[in-house]
């Protein structure tokens, strides 16, 4: 609300979303997922699977309208503030659209709450006096587009890949790297320059740049592999103290290290077998690859630190 409502602008009435409206890429996908989640949710009520409702409802709140559709539409909306243009009428169409909906799809999980934010949204075509006679949402198969929702999926992936790396080498929350992407399948090589803009918005780089081969990455990148056939690489040179970020990552890989002995020590007591309970034998289990994954992650993080090093040497 904090955001959608000042974007509205003073006089901003919902007419609808026209049958021939140009919808923007993220516009698809968020109108696909709210499709989605009311036949979820329609689906869970009917069948007296509250739970199920209450998940569906949750994951397009949470997730997908709040987690990548606002953050995708803040950018469109800074650009065209100010304008009387369509393209800003049917981005308000849609954040409309996404709002009372969500609102109605949430009202029988949180029956207060609902009613107070329903009464601050603009008024519509489709808002009712309360939201207590609204009539409750039906999928609208016209939105889905499942075409739209794998090309979100690598979108996705790839933002968790970047923001994963980031963290890892200990960027500053506020650098803006440069970062470059190949794809080594057909599907995914079509779909990348359409969303470039859109995974460095969401991953906070500076730019993303599509390339055709590794060798165009410039020296001292760090690649990352975020599926068998998506590889990025980060521009980290002036971002970050790599000599230090290494040190402190060779610390880390030591207490990692002596964690996973400590859990393989147990493991090989003689008859650990027959004097550990079975809960507590798998608890260890669980605790011994999960150490095994981070010792995993740091290896290759700093083996990416030492060439990058060596390649700016």
């Amino acid at each position: 609300m904090k955001f959608a409502l000042p974007n509205f602008g003073e006089n901003f009435k919902s007419r609808g979303l026209p049958l021939d409206a140009k919808l923007e890429w993220e516009d698809k996908w968020i109108l696909s997922r709210l499709s989605e989640a009311a036949g979820a949710a329609n689906k869970g009520i009917k069948d007296f699977s509250f739970s199920d409702a209450t998940t569906a409802t949750y994951n397009f709140w949470l997730y997908e309208f709040c987690d990548y559709y606002l953050e995708l539409v803040k950018k469109r909306f800074r650009t065209l503030e100010g304008t009387d243009s369509e393209e800003l009428r049917i981005a308000r169409e849609v954040l409309y659209i996404c709002l009372d909906r969500g609102l109605r799809l949430l009202h029988p999980l949180l029956p207060f709450v609902t009613e107070e934010l329903y009464q601050r949204i603009p008024d519509g075509i489709t808002k009712a006096e309360s939201i207590v006679i609204a009539d409750y949402p039906q999928p609208v198969m016209s939105w889905r587009n499942l075409a739209v929702e794998e090309e979100m999926e690598l979108l996705q992936s790839t933002t968790s890949s970047l923001r994963s790396q980031a963290a890892s080498l200990g960027l500053p929350p506020k650098a803006r790297p440069h970062a470059y992407i190949r794809a080594a399948d057909p599907e995914a090589r079509r779909v990348l320059p359409k969303i470039a803009d859109h995974i460095a918005t969401m991953a906070k780089l500076s730019s993303l740049n599509v390339i055709d081969d590794a060798s165009e990455a410039p020296a001292g990148t760090i690649a990352n592999v975020v599926s068998e056939h998506v590889t990025t690489f980060m521009e980290v040179a002036g971002l970050v103290d790599l000599a230090a970020e290494l040190k402190k990552l060779e610390k880390k890989m030591g207490v990692t290290q002596h964690n996973l002995q400590t859990y393989v020590s147990k493991r090989e007591m003689p008859d650990y077998e027959e004097k550990v309970p079975p809960q507590v034998r798998h608890a260890n289990a669980a605790k011994e690859e999960s150490y095994k994954a981070e010792l995993t992650e740091q290896e290759k993080v700093i083996a990416q630190i030492k060439a990058a090093m060596e390649a700016t040497a």
